[in-house]
């Protein structure tokens, strides 16, 4: 996913942002992906040195 995201990244934008709807406890038991999108998100940052945010 890392790759993926190093490849979006690397398109010259002024501004990269994931937008992440973290489910509701009550309907999703396991949110342990939606952190794993966040940590590669901020690795591809680390790699390629782009503006990014995130929100959700």
């Amino acid at each position: 996913m890392t790759e993926a995201f190093t490849a979006m990244m690397s398109g010259g934008f002024d501004f990269n942002m994931p937008v992440i709807e973290f489910p509701r406890p009550d309907r999703c038991s396991n949110a342990a992906s939606y952190w794993t999108i966040l940590r590669v998100f901020e690795a591809a940052l680390k790699i390629n040195k782009p503006q990014g945010v995130t929100m959700s």
